[in-house]
C-alpha cells in the first residue's frame, strides 16, 4: 500500500493542473514527480497517470472475503464489497472483519460494508417473475458452468442435466438453492437440475437475488440490512439502463415511503468518502 499512497499523494504537486487552453498545457511537467519504487514484488517508476482528485486518495474499497481478504480490508480499506447469497453467512464476514478492526484498535464502524445484490422489480410479483424468466433465455450455460467451476472447484460437466442437486452433497450448491428458494418467487418445489442452477447463476452470479413487487423487494433489502449488518448495496444488473429504470420507477417510491432511501447528499459537493461516512448507517 505504501507505493499506492506515494502515487496518489506525492507524485502530483498542488497547483499542478493549469488547464491552459491557449498554450495547450494541461499540467506543468515540472510539478510531476516520479516515485521510483523498487520493492520485493514489483518496480514502479511512476508518476500517477491521473491528476489528483480533491481528496487525493480516493475512497479505498476492497473485494473478497477470504481470510487474507478480510485481514487486508481491516488494515487498509474504507469500504468492503461483500459476497454471499444468505444474509446470515454474510453477517459472519462482517462480524469477523469488525472483530479484526477492534483488535487493531480501530473503530468497527470505520469500514462500510456493501452487499452485492441482483434485483428484478415490477408492479407485481407475477410481472417481475415473467421479466426474470424472459432474461433466462439469454443465459450462456457453458460459460456459467466454467465460471462456477473457477469459483468453487466443482466441475459441473460431470453431472447429468437431469440430476436433482437438492439431494446431492455439494455444499456450495445447497446454500445457493436455499437462498434462491427463499428469495425468488415460484422456485419452491423446483427440481434443481444442473440447467436450473446455471440459469440462476447466469444473471446474478454469486450474489443475492430479489425478484418481485416493490414491497417484496424492499422487504428483502430490509431483511439483508437487519440480518447481515451491512450498510448498503452494490447493484448487480441484467440490462442498462432498463434495470435501473425499473428500480427508479417501482422500487424507489417504496423505499422513500419507508424512509430508508437517501434523498440527497449529506455534504453538498462532497467527495465519495464524505458521502459514505457523513450519511450514517442503515440507508440504501
Amino acid at each position: 500500500m505504501e507505493v499506492v499512497y506515494k502515487l496518489l499523494e506525492g507524485s502530483w504537486q498542488e497547483g499542478i493542473v493549469v488547464k491552459d487552453k491557449k498554450t495547450g498545457v494541461y499540467a506543468s511537467p515540472k510539478a510531476v514527480r516520479t516515485i521510483d519504487h523498487n520493492g520485493k514484488y514489483f518496480q514502479c517508476a511512476g508518476p500517477s497517470l491521473l491528476g489528483p482528485s480533491p481528496p487525493r486518495t480516493p475512497l479505498l474499497l476492497q473485494a473478497g472475503a477470504s481470510s487474507s481478504g478480510k485481514s487486508f480490508a481491516a488494515k487498509h480499506s474504507e469500504a468492503m464489497f461483500l459476497p454471499g447469497l444468505i444474509p446470515e453467512k454474510t453477517r459472519d464476514i462482517v462480524q469477523d472483519t469488525r472483530a479484526q478492526l477492534l483488535e487493531q484498535g480501530t473503530e468497527p464502524d470505520s469500514v462500510r460494508f456493501i452487499t452485492g445484490i441482483f434485483m428484478i422489480v415490477d408492479e407485481t410479483d407475477e410481472k417481475a417473475q415473467a421479466k426474470y424468466g424472459d432474461l433466462l433465455q439469454y443465459a450462456d450455460s457453458e460459460g456459467t458452468a466454467a465460471l462456477f467451476g473457477g469459483w468453487t472447484g466443482t466441475d459441473l460437466s460431470t453431472s447429468t442435466d437431469d440430476e436433482d442437486f437438492t439431494f446431492t452433497k455439494l455444499g456450495g450448491i445447497q446454500s445457493m438453492i436455499k437462498a434462491w428458494t427463499a428469495t425468488v418467487p415460484g422456485t419452491a418445489g423446483f427440481k434443481w437440475t444442473k440447467r436450473r442452477v446455471l440459469q440462476e447463476l447466469a444473471n446474478s452470479g454469486a450474489h443475492a437475488k430479489a425478484v418481485g413487487s416493490p414491497k417484496r423487494v424492499a422487504d428483502i433489502l430490509q431483511h439483508w440490512i437487519d440480518i447481515a449488518d451491512s450498510d448498503g448495496f452494490n447493484l448487480s444488473y441484467a440490462m442498462t439502463p432498463g434495470t435501473f429504470e425499473d428500480l427508479v420507477k417501482w422500487l424507489w417510491p417504496e423505499l422513500k415511503a419507508r424512509g430508508v432511501l437517501q434523498n440527497d447528499y449529506p455534504v453538498t459537493g462532497g467527495s465519495m468518502r464524505e458521502t459514505f461516512f457523513a450519511g450514517g448507517r442503515g440507508h440504501m
